[in-house]
């Protein structure tokens, strides 16, 4: 779930997202004898959210019924992928809105994802030292 908020407005609801993350706490989650399978770090990314009107629940930007919003910034990240399975996403991040049908600017946004990894989890050993 994500919640677009700009000038014009907010947007919430299911995303398609894409993310170019730059992990910066590996080693040091490594050095304390924490996860790290899974991916599970902290992260700085470029991200890209697009919020189509088919997925959103709710809204208060005025404009067509279908329209679409496209977001492009930066975030911070945590990402943790538990012995379970289980995973959680959270992130903050700023950038522009794009929008299709809807005026553009600029402002911030929140993610959370929540989900299960369905393969084993390797082990907590670096694979380059």
């Amino acid at each position: 779930m994500t919640t677009a908020t700009y000038k014009e407005g907010y947007a919430f609801g299911l995303t398609l997202n894409s993310r170019y993350r730059y992990y910066h706490n590996f080693q040091r989650r490594i050095d304390k004898d924490k996860n790290v399978s899974g991916n599970t770090g902290d992260y700085i990314a470029a991200a890209q959210a697009i919020f189509f009107s088919q997925m959103r629940l709710s809204t208060n930007i005025d404009g067509p019924d279908d329209y679409n919003l496209g977001f492009y910034g930066l975030v911070y990240g945590v990402q943790r992928t538990f012995k379970s399975g289980f995973n959680f996403n959270a992130e903050l991040g700023a950038g522009l809105y794009k929008g299709d049908g809807v005026p553009d600017g600029y402002g911030p946004m929140v993610n959370l994802t929540f989900g299960w990894v369905a393969t084993k989890r390797k082990s907590k050993k670096p694979v380059f030292d």
